[in-house]
């Protein structure tokens, strides 16, 4: 995925998911979503399925904001005992009358691959 750092990923990623999880807090919910991406992790490179319990080793600079998402959510965790699901997206084809392979390795969406889970409670 690539995007412009200052027009798009600094106000949406960065400010925009500080905004959402402060927001939350706030509201005293007990329990959020934060919607991640396989790019945290693709700097793996090569190793698929990427297990949901690697370090991070964002892709790009998307990436990396994702992975800061996901580090500000361990530490609401952390100070204001905010769980969190965070699931790291991958980018599913949106073919709807075509086939899909849950066993091919195509950052699609499917129960039993592709899809990254990281649960902070």
């Amino acid at each position: 995925m690539q995007a412009e750092f200052y027009d798009s990923l600094l106000p949406l990623n960065i400010i925009g998911g500080y905004n959402a999880i402060q927001a939350a807090h706030q509201a005293r919910c007990e329990h959020i979503v934060f919607a991640s991406s396989v790019n945290a992790v693709l700097g793996h490179g090569g190793v698929e399925p990427v297990s949901w319990d690697v370090p991070v080793h964002p892709f790009n600079v998307y990436g990396a904001t994702k992975c800061w998402g996901e580090s500000l959510a361990r530490v609401y965790l952390s100070q204001h005992n905010l769980s969190t699901i965070c699931i790291r997206l991958g980018s599913p084809p949106f073919q709807q009358d075509g086939d899909f392979d849950a066993d091919e390795p195509n950052l699609g969406i499917s129960p039993r691959r592709n899809t990254a889970w990281l649960f902070f409670r």
